[in-house]
């Protein structure tokens, strides 16, 4: 064995700049197939995982057809009862939960460090499940028994990041965390409105509130209130107006065919709302570029093994005759060939340890940059852009391996060449 061992340690010193250029060639290629694939990997499914939680394939939101008259916006057909009764009668719907805004203007107030801050409040009915996301399961989601109670009421995780990013930093004010809103009361004015919308025929009601928890959906902008109180203060507030609904959250069964329920909606006046038209684009451009990255990656580390065995193959091209001189002084061929592949696994850990290390300080140092970006943008999840450590240290193996297995064919050929070959070529 340690015999075995000088040679390998000979055959290093044998041709330096040739075994310099493997390394440099396999560790570049390695490091862009590394970089390209982990970037193409983190769209494909990190980032492409979150927006399918966000946009489901399953789930869609529907709204009623408009049409444009001047700088008008008509619906053709409002969302009414029997359209949702219909929608549910579809072939491949497991859910329909209708979006009932409020028909009557709404002043949100609350306390903000000593300071009484209030503006009109958008707010819409939905049912638990549409925020289930910003809710605990023992959370109560429902008109309150006791008047006294607040409403409960879900935010957006967006009125969070609009503060931190914008009124924070013009007013001087701290920046808050998530901990801040969640739990926190406030009033609600029912019929009252600041910028002079048309009031509601009832006397200004004033009822308190509680935000129960924040969401991250993207739809759901404004503020969300369980579907059974914005019914009953739509018929308290508003009375003598038939149900509409602005939006209708459509679940289907996996097996249904999504393009044929689209062609039913579309002849009950019924569309995609444009945030699930963008989903669906982002979801399908995220994961092309992903694919894409991934290929261009395995490409580049092809041509860089390609360029490596050339060379290495150029090195045992004139190591053949101190080759046969071992098989002469008794080395067997798989004595032989586990020197020569002793070499280009030298070669190649070397190589594979330089693009490690140069990715890992990278993913690193872009992990540190994205997480501070990531901290401004409450709604992002957590872990979007950690780096996976083990992912890149199994496809480092994975890489050390690939070289490894290939060399097998061509070493097993070296050395079975004849003496007479060799010296034929001398």
């Amino acid at each position: 064995m340690r015999f075995l061992f000088h040679l390998l340690w000979r055959h290093l010193r044998q041709y330096p700049g040739r075994a310099a250029s493997a390394i440099l060639v396999l560790a570049m290629s390695s490091a862009f197939m590394l970089a390209l694939a982990g970037v193409g990997t983190a769209l494909r499914f990190r980032v492409g995982a979150y927006l399918t939680e966000l946009f489901p394939d399953e789930r869609m939101r529907l709204e009623a057809s408009r049409a444009a008259l001047g700088p008008m916006a008509i619906e053709s057909r409002p969302i009414t009862d029997d359209t949702v009764a219909a929608v549910r009668k579809s072939e491949g719907v497991k859910h329909v939960w209708p979006v009932e805004p409020v028909r009557f203007p709404i002043q949100a107030i609350g306390n903000l460090f000593g300071m009484e801050i209030g503006s009109d409040a958008v707010v819409h009915g939905v049912a638990r499940e549409l925020v289930a996301d910003a809710l605990t399961d023992d959370q109560p989601w429902a008109m309150p028994t006791d008047p006294e109670q607040p409403y409960p009421v879900v935010a957006s995780r967006y009125f969070l990041d609009m503060y931190n990013l914008g009124l924070a930093r013009a007013g001087g004010l701290p920046l808050l965390s998530p901990a801040a809103i969640v739990g926190k009361d406030f009033t609600l004015i029912l019929g009252q409105s600041s910028v002079g919308l048309v009031a509601s025929t009832r006397e200004p009601q004033i009822v308190p509130a509680r935000v129960a928890g924040l969401t991250s959906q993207p739809a759901l902008i404004g503020l969300a209130m369980p579907a059974e109180v914005v019914r009953a203060l739509n018929r308290d507030l508003a009375p003598g107006r038939p149900p509409l609904y602005v939006q209708l959250v459509v679940m289907l069964d996996k097996r249904a065919e999504r393009d044929d329920f689209l062609k039913e909606a579309a002849a009950l006046g019924l569309q995609l709302t444009g945030g699930d038209v963008i989903g669906g684009q982002l979801k399908f451009g995220v994961r092309l570029v992903g694919w894409v990255l991934i290929g261009l990656a395995a490409g580049v580390f092809a041509v860089g093994m390609l360029t490596f065995y050339l060379l290495f193959a150029m090195i045992f091209h004139a190591r053949r005759v101190d080759l046969i001189t071992l098989r002469a002084f008794g080395l067997t061929p798989g004595q032989v060939v586990g020197l020569a592949l002793g070499e280009v696994g030298l070669l190649t850990l070397a190589a594979v340890g330089l693009a490690t290390a140069a990715n890992l300080g990278l993913f690193l140092w872009l992990s540190s940059v994205a997480a501070r970006w990531s901290e401004r943008l409450d709604w992002l999840p957590p872990g979007l852009f950690d780096l996976n450590i083990a992912g890149l240290l199994a496809t480092c193996a994975g890489i050390f391996l690939l070289t490894l297995l290939p060399a097998l064919p061509m070493l097993r050929w070296v050395v079975r060449v004849e003496p007479a070959e060799v010296i034929r070529d001398i």
